[in-house]
């Protein structure tokens, strides 16, 4: 039979003796009142049944009793538990101020892991976990499309009457909204100073399909968008911090590029769209966005243009692999009918919370994710295995004191119990520093600008009570995992073995091999990290030195929006020739040009089919999906990007000319394989216009600067007018002095058209997401993360060779007493970290070369095994492991011989 706890034994002796107890009392009761009732003259027999009549049901009053001495019991018991629960906090309190080094290095290690860890899954958490605010924020897919051009990349490029094709689907989807971004200058009064505001402009069951409700006012609905309302509705967060929560703005109105629009509500509180990292003032109808941007007339009936991106809700039952099959049938379906979507063009759903921070980031954002959780893990894996050392080497010095406090009468369980308590107290030691060093690094990150387009991005980071739980979740956890084992280590063996050894032990041969064990698995795991470091590093070095395909340096880009002044075509013309003058005319301006896109910020234009053979429908052999651009004369000289062949645009070919186009080289190898694009012939549709290809570039960064060759095509600006436009203006000198004349310059001849955005080209690749940005936060944080695991794991080696050396200072003053040189007994020594380390790397090396393969797709010109990497952090992790037993070592080799035979350690 096992041994009942101590506790069951007491509360069944209590209880036992209270049944008595109870019995015993209740029995006098009834003998009392029967002797009562027999000096009134009933026999002894009638009196006992009178009795006992009177008194009730015996069993259900001795059952209340019982209840009652239970939930009595209850309380003593809960009672004396927290009673012991304060001592142990009390004597665990006093126990690690006594031990201060011991308690700064293992809270300082946990926080280090704890705060890695809580930063990348509250970055995780705010991009791939937290649904959208609303009813079916859960239930949504976003549904983009990808073609020849984009490569695999997905993009928010659906058109309206695309919608409606998969809107129609209801076997597969409830309903189906779409949005796009929109710019427009602000004002309340008509009057006022403009400021440029971003806007979504969705179709009329946006709010339905997300399930958002309004805070004030009402929303629009699919009703307003076919009248084509001129009607608004407002994020909460504007609402609030531009204008102050003014409850009369509902139902007036505010002017979008001149044009009066109608608030008429407020959406829900924390909801800011659809599109993660930026934050819009508010949402328009798509039918009345043309109200304000003139280029937007007519998107409901352009099957190849629009640039919407779709959010669904499926419906119940039906799967994402289901509803891309049906995708997939679709897209067959629409290329076959309408030819100017590609022949590549594909729907692709994805959740929604799969597309964020950008749809366009789809395919990597997992990997990413998965990548960068990896890393954080094995941080706080390191610093666990650090703080368990560590523990483990106090917890055999404390043998001692284990041994005397079970002679005075401790149980092994109650000793654990206090060794566990105090790891805990480590733990939330660690907790609190690593929650407010979590929340200095996602603050730190959160105020790196970033933009996109010279749209400003928001990251959309914090922390809330959900990653706080499951930070405080992997505290216990960790506090039970690091605690549990070296307390069980230390209570271990018996008494008397333990009384005789007193403080020497430290726990022998099995404790030293787990020791050594949770060494080699820092040393591995920080091998890992400081790889996957140096890939990223790589990386961007690479990135930096890539050959673009042109030469930003000395270049402003300005950007230009006609809307935003509401001017006609004739007038932006006309306005955009006197801006051009008036710069080229400044000193230290050496050539300006005029374009519809600027790469790795806005590197395309729109989407073109070209066709090189437009003699019928059924022959579809030289179709390309191609990205597109329209760029005035020069604009390949102030880019530094050479035509190779044929000629560049020139004044002549304006809109009266026969229309041309100059192509790069990818797409001149996919479009006229084996043959000269000089003097080819291209079609953008069955029916179109022929356009003569007049000149060859070289394939350039366009969309990523880690982006695979794609192919584009330019045609000149007099030809593809846009009222969204870019000045590239190249100078002698430093762009950034030239910026206050050239805006100087624009001001003086058209004070309507400032540009939108000015910033020197070089500086755009630099802060762009699409640029060098996102590899730099990428290189940043995981450097960051890997110098914490190599700290970590070298003062875990440190710590176990010094405590070995310690544990063998009688040994040691033996062997040298008996003749053993300094030197023999410091490589001694040092033999034994390089073993550990020597493992520990091996062991890495192998991780590595699993974990870094989810890279592939996040590095820039560098192989995710590069052998050159790997040896060089393998190198460098075996030297600097060496060096840190080296101390350990040298402190062994000058132990006094006679000192240490004399001494109890």
């Amino acid at each position: 039979m096992s041994q009942d706890r101590s506790w069951q034994r007491y509360w069944r002796f209590l209880t036992a003796r209270f049944r008595r107890d109870v019995d015993e009392e209740l029995e006098f009761h009834i003998a009392m009142r029967a002797r009562e009732l027999e000096g009134q003259g009933l026999s002894a027999d009638a009196a006992r049944r009178e009795a006992e009549r009177r008194f009730g049901n015996r069993t259900d009053v001795r059952q209340r009793l019982e209840r009652i001495e239970k939930r009595r019991g209850l309380r003593m018991t809960i009672g004396f538990h927290l009673q012991e629960l304060f001592q142990d906090l009390r004597y665990g309190i006093r126990s690690l101020r006594k031990r201060p080094a011991f308690t700064l290095m293992t809270a300082s290690s946990l926080a280090l892991g704890l705060a890695a860890t809580t930063s990348v899954l509250s970055l995780i958490d705010s991009w791939l976990l937290r649904p959208l605010p609303g009813a079916h924020g859960r239930e949504l897919i976003v549904i983009g499309a990808s073609n020849q051009a984009t490569g695999s990349m997905i993009a928010r490029m659906v058109s309206l009457p695309t919608l409606r094709d998969v809107a129609a689907r209801s076997d597969l989807f409830v309903d189906v909204a779409a949005e796009r971004v929109e710019g427009a200058a602000t004002r309340r009064a008509a009057t006022d100073l403009a400021e440029p505001r971003i806007y979504l402009g969705v179709t009329g069951n946006y709010f339905s399909v997300v399930g958002i409700g309004a805070a004030a006012g009402r929303l629009f609905d699919a009703e307003d968008d076919r009248q084509r309302q001129r009607v608004l509705v407002l994020t909460h967060r504007a609402w609030t911090e531009r204008y102050g929560a003014d409850s009369s703005l509902i139902g007036s109105q505010l002017y979008l590029n001149t044009v009066p629009y109608l608030v008429v509500g407020v959406a829900q509180k924390g909801f800011a769209g659809t599109e993660h990292v930026i934050v819009p003032d508010g949402f328009v109808p798509v039918g009345g966005v043309a109200g304000f941007n003139p280029s937007a007339g007519g998107l409901d009936q352009a099957r190849g243009d629009g640039w919407f991106g779709l959010f669904a809700r499926p419906r119940p039952g039906v799967s994402l692999p289901q509803a891309q099959g049906g995708l997939d049938l679709l897209s067959q379906q629409l290329t076959a009918s309408y030819p100017e979507l590609g022949d590549g063009y594909r729907l692709e759903a994805v959740p929604e919370t799969r597309a964020r921070p950008s749809l366009e980031s789809a395919r990597g954002t997992t990997a990413g994710a998965v990548a960068f959780s990896l890393l954080a893990f094995l941080v706080l894996l390191t610093a666990i295995v650090n703080a368990t050392n560590l523990i483990l080497a106090q917890g055999s010095t404390r043998r001692g004191e284990m041994a005397v406090r079970q002679a005075l009468g401790a149980s092994r369980g109650r000793m654990v119990r206090q060794l566990v308590t105090e790891t805990l107290l480590v733990s939330l030691l660690a907790l609190a520093g690593g929650w407010f060093l979590a929340r200095a690094a996602i603050a730190g990150l959160s105020s790196i600008p970033i933009d996109v387009m010279g749209t400003p991005l928001e990251w959309g980071i914090s922390i809330d009570g959900r990653v706080f739980l499951m930070a405080l979740g992997i505290t216990l956890l960790v506090g039970l995992v690091a605690g549990v084992g070296p307390a069980l280590v230390a209570s271990r063996g018996q008494l008397e073995q333990r009384l005789r050894e007193g403080g020497r032990a430290g726990g022998g041969r099995r404790a030293h091999r787990a020791r050594g064990a949770l060494v080699v698995a820092q040393v591995a795991a920080s091998l890992i990290v400081l790889v996957s470091a140096g890939l990223f590093v790589a990386s961007v070095d690479r990135a930096a030195s890539v050959d673009l395909g042109f030469d930003p340096e000395r270049v402003l880009a300005l950007r230009f929006d006609a809307n935003l002044a509401h001017q006609d075509e004739a007038a932006a013309r006309a306005a955009f020739d006197r801006i051009e003058r008036a710069v080229r005319d400044l000193p230290g301006v050496e050539a300006v040009a005029w374009s519809t896109a600027v790469p790795i910020e806005h590197g395309s234009d729109g989407m073109l089919e070209a066709r090189t053979d437009a003699t019928s429908q059924a022959n579809r052999a030289g179709s390309l999906s191609i990205m597109s651009a329209a760029v005035g004369p020069g604009y390949f000289e102030v880019l530094g990007m050479p035509v190779v062949d044929g000629r560049s645009f020139a004044l002549a070919d304006d809109s009266a000319a026969p229309r041309v186009a100059i192509v790069n080289r990818r797409a001149a190898e996919l479009l006229f394989p084996g043959r000269s694009p000089i003097g080819q012939t291209l079609r953008f549709s069955l029916d179109g216009p022929p356009v003569e290809v007049v000149g060859l570039t070289e394939t350039s960064r366009y969309l990523l600067i880690g982006e695979a060759p794609r192919p584009m095509i330019y045609l000149p600006v007099a030809q593809q007018f846009r009222t969204l436009i870019y000045l590239v203006v190249r100078t002698t000198g430093s762009p950034g002095l030239a910026m206050e004349p050239v805006r100087s310059a624009i001001v003086s001849v058209d004070r309507d058209l400032a540009p939108v955005r000015m910033s020197p080209l070089a500086d755009i690749i630099e802060t762009s997401v699409n640029g060098m940005l996102s590899l730099r936060v990428a290189a940043t944080a995981v450097s960051v993360i890997g110098l914490l695991a190599m700290a970590l794991t070298l003062v875990g080696l440190y710590g176990i060779i010094a405590y070995s050396v310690s544990e063998r200072t009688r040994e040691i003053g033996l062997r040298m007493a008996l003749g053993a040189t300094s030197w023999s007994v410091t490589r001694s020594v040092l033999a034994q970290g390089g073993r550990l380390a020597l493992f520990g790397i091996g062991l890495g090396l192998l991780g590595a070369l699993l974990v870094t393969g989810v890279f592939g797709g996040l590095l820039v010109d560098v192989n995710a095994r590069d052998p050159l990497i790997f040896g060089s952090v393998a190198l460098g992790l075996a030297a600097v492991a060496l060096g840190s037993s080296y101390l350990p070592a040298r402190r062994a080799s000058r132990i006094d011989p006679v000192k240490a035979i004399k001494t109890d350690g």
